[in-house]
């Protein structure tokens, strides 16, 4: 396999609040929690991470404020080997904030508040590809937990750099449908998938639809269904690692990162969807977001 090629992972970075529930809250209903925990997430910096641990020299384009939060999330990132050189850092603005709610299945529900994450822009942008930060990048991630127009920014001149694009239309979907054509891939899963295209029991529909946006391909992903790869010509799936789920919070991310990282090392297809897969599993075993993000070592076990 080939050396790993750099990923730039363009997007959020929050501090998540999570408490822990015996079932997720109804209209109007108050529940008790059985423990509370603050932990650093946000679908950038969580795939950052991901991206970071599988090996690959990865950077984060971001913007966190000038507070004791961003310095926490900072320093988590460079501890995970990100270069975090491009991150901005905003004096107006809170770092993001993030409200998640976990049942005892591991399901969740999340309440995001953008703060800073809202104010990273297609300036910030351009000033990293001045500074060569799409230069050297062999895939480029982005999310949908910042403005869509900074999304947009950051995939062209991610393309006019020559890198692989990648789109993970998590967060506000609104702008979704118009981003499609700057991606190489999109990668979602079949909730966010019937949010663009509408609904369908069908991932093949779904995958036409999108691919008629403009896309280049589609991962659709489906929990315990597994995930399918659709280029308009291939069709794959891959099945879900049967594991014990502790937390769902991060496994899109370290779904998306891992197959950032197979990608980057020039894997085909079919083994970018086992890493993906296993990553995603591995993640939901433990608590939290970043710090559920697997190691290579937890992917290839899992593999094994």
């Amino acid at each position: 396999m080939s050396p790993c090629g750099r990923v730039v992972v363009v997007g959020s970075a929050n501090v998540d609040h999570t408490v822990w529930v015996e079932h997720l809250p109804g209209p109007g209903e108050t529940v008790t929690a059985r423990r509370v925990s603050t932990s650093a997430g946000g679908k950038g910096l969580n795939q950052a991470v991901a991206a970071a641990r599988m090996g690959a020299p990865t950077s984060f384009l971001g913007c966190v404020g000038r507070d004791a939060d961003g310095d926490v999330l900072l320093a988590l990132l460079d501890d995970a080997g990100v270069d975090v050189q491009t991150v901005a850092r905003h004096a107006q603005a809170r770092t993001g904030t993030a409200a998640i709610t976990v049942d005892q299945h591991g399901e969740n529900t999340i309440v995001v508040a953008p703060e800073a994450n809202g104010l990273l822009d297609a300036e910030h942008v351009a000033q990293a590809g001045a500074a060569g930060l799409f230069d050297h990048a062999a895939v480029v991630v982005a999310q949908l937990e910042c403005p869509p127009s900074t999304v947009a920014a950051a995939l062209a001149a991610a393309r006019q750099a020559g890198a692989i694009t990648m789109l993970n239309p998590a967060g506000d979907m609104s702008g979704a449908a118009d981003l499609l054509h700057l991606a190489d891939l999109c990668i979602l899963n079949h909730t966010e998938a019937a949010a663009i295209v509408g609904p369908t029991t069908d991932p093949a529909e779904s995958a036409r639809r999108l691919l008629a946006l403009g896309c280049g391909s589609v991962v659709i992903t489906k929990g315990a269904a597994g995930a399918w790869f659709f280029d308009g010509g291939n069709e794959r799936h891959v099945e879900t690692h049967r594991v014990e789920v502790v937390d769902a919070t991060g496994a899109g991310d370290a779904f998306c990162g891992a197959y950032a990282v197979a990608w980057a090392e020039g894997r085909p297809v079919d083994e970018r969807l086992a890493w993906a897969s296993a990553a995603g599993a591995s993640a939901v075993t433990r608590a939290g977001a970043a710090q559920a993000m697997p190691t290579r070592a937890d992917v290839e076990s899992l593999l094994a």
